[in-house]
């Protein structure tokens, strides 16, 4: 509004902000004219109202009374200040918390559940022990206490199976509780298939990366996805790919879509990478984006892209 601004003898042509100080009748007592507000960005409030105080200091000792209306006027302009810093803060510092009342409440479940694991051996313990010690059980039946102890006993367990599955023994005993897994209707589906996705998150498969990028849920938007699988199409002999597109932030669950190769694009994500993306909802995101670079073009090993 350049035209505003000729009215009141153009104030802004030394620097912006600018201000313009008019009586009820519409006369100029004062307008900036030597870009006295160009640091205001970086003025506190204090020195703004400062500087209009001295401005209208100087109109009154040159005879000019300052109407009642202004000084209302100046402090609504101060309530509706200290209403703004007010809400200011509450939004900050609730931003600030959220992270940390997530990671609590993420460690807070997975802890709960590791707990609830190991409370079964804890309570058969404590029954074993009451005969002999009582005392000493009835201290350890403290909620706090019993859910420690849970947790010890489950990261115990955990270790002791880590360490059975990499001897030949332990390799032997998961093969047998494979086996009858595998005999129960219903659950060797579920077992199976959860067994595989974890086998697969741990390995990268022949031909791709293992973190790609996909079009979806319609062309033109991409969104990460991880490659379970390959597959070839009988009639056409075309190569294909399972692709799991997780959702945010809970990347537990999503789609499952079969893919032509060469409509997805790989990345040099990892796993690891790929995950903090989705769970942050991209605010942790990797410094550099792939190109629409398809798989087949990169195992051709051609440096150009395809046309478009």
């Amino acid at each position: 509004n350049l035209d505003v601004a000729q009215q009141y003898g153009d104030p802004i042509k030394k620097g912006i902000p600018a201000a313009v100080i008019i009586a009820p009748d519409g006369k100029i007592l004062y307008a900036t004219q030597a870009g006295e507000l160009a640091n205001a960005r970086t003025m506190s409030d204090a020195g703004v109202y400062a500087f209009f105080e001295r401005r209208l200091a100087g109109l009154k000792a040159g005879g000019w009374a300052r109407p009642a209306p202004l000084q209302c006027g100046a402090r609504r302009a101060e309530s509706r200040m200290r209403h703004f810093h007010l809400q200011r803060y509450l939004i900050t510092g609730l931003l600030t918390i959220i992270p940390l009342w997530v990671t609590v409440a993420v460690f807070g479940f997975v802890l709960r559940l590791l707990a609830g694991i190991g409370a079964p051996l804890v309570e058969g313990a404590l029954r074993a022990l009451h005969g002999v010690a009582p005392d000493a059980v009835a201290s350890l039946e403290q909620g706090w206490v019993n859910n420690v102890l849970a947790l010890v006993a489950t990261l115990l367990l955990l270790y002791v199976v880590g360490w059975l599955a990499n001897r030949v023994l332990g390799r032997r005993l998961l093969a047998g509780f494979d086996a009858v897994m595998d005999r129960i209707p219903m659950v060797r589906t579920i077992y199976d298939g959860t067994k595989k996705l974890t086998a697969m998150m741990q390995k990268k498969p022949s031909g791709t990366q293992r973190v790609v990028l996909v079009e979806f849920p319609h062309p033109g938007m991409r969104t990460i996805g991880f490659v379970t699988s390959t597959l070839r199409e009988q009639r056409t002999g075309r190569e294909m790919v399972a692709v799991f597109v997780p959702t945010t932030p809970n990347p537990t669950g999503g789609y499952l879509e079969i893919v032509p190769l060469d409509h997805v694009t790989p990345t040099d994500w990892t796993v690891d990478q790929a995950m903090a993306f989705i769970i942050s909802g991209g605010a942790a995101a990797p410094d550099n984006l792939p190109p629409s670079v398809p798989c087949t073009t990169r195992m051709a090993g051609t440096a150009a892209a395809p046309d478009r």
